[in-house]
């Protein structure tokens, strides 16, 4: 990766993006590639948009995901018609904060206002494997059909904040680069794609916030 203190672009692939991506709306959705110190070899990325506009700490965490550590980066955009929005409270301090916030309210078993539960709905769990920092934590449950008591989504949550070491007195990030991912969306359908590289990669969490937020649908849809 090329540091810089200048966003970066994510690479991607112009002709998948062609064959693939020809009739969605694409959008430049700033975020931040970051590593944990003594946490993790793992390269993490995580939202500098949705979070820090609805104020949510829990939209933090589940729109953090693992990538690969040789994502590759790139200084100028490639010549394509995607919106491009800027970062907000795009900081590692401002990352901690938040995070450490939500671990300390599920701690106290206090739920943050909206509630969990309408980001984990028994109906869309197939987004759990998304949602995860680490897949194992929520893929075997995508399935289940039932309700899911708080206690137990309260559970899953503090795991995913365990995988990133938010449970930690000492948790720090090593590396932060902020970048931008390009995000096609099926307004049609209401389904969101990651494009990285040569991949493209259906995103339910994303989805979730555009489509059913409406802040966010009207920021980003206008």
């Amino acid at each position: 990766m090329i540091k810089s203190d200048i966003p970066q672009f994510i690479e991607v692939d112009e002709k998948v993006l062609r064959k693939k991506c020809s009739n969605k709306l694409l959008v430049w959705m700033p975020t931040a590639i970051f590593k944990i110190v003594g946490c993790s070899k793992d390269y993490f990325m995580t939202d500098c948009l949705i979070a820090p506009t609805i104020k949510s700490s829990l939209a933090r965490l589940l729109l953090t995901r693992k990538v690969n550590r040789k994502i590759k980066l790139q200084i100028n955009p490639p010549m394509i018609n995607a919106k491009i929005y800027n970062h907000i409270a795009c900081d590692s301090d401002a990352f901690i904060k938040d995070l450490k916030s939500l671990y300390d309210s599920v701690i106290s078993k206090h739920e943050e206002e909206g509630g969990w539960s309408q980001y984990i709905e028994p109906s869309r769990l197939a987004l759990a494997h998304v949602i995860s920092p680490i897949k194992w934590i929520l893929g075997p449950m995508e399935n289940l059909k039932g309700a899911l008591s708080k206690s137990v989504l309260r559970s899953m949550i503090q795991d995913m904040l365990h995988a990133l070491c938010i449970d930690r007195d000492d948790v720090g990030i090593s590396e932060w680069i902020k970048a931008y991912v390009l995000i096609a969306i099926d307004e049609e359908n209401e389904q969101t794609y990651l494009v990285i590289g040569k991949k493209i990669i259906e995103s339910s969490v994303y989805a979730r916030f555009i489509f059913r937020t409406p802040e966010i649908r009207n920021l980003i849809m206008g």
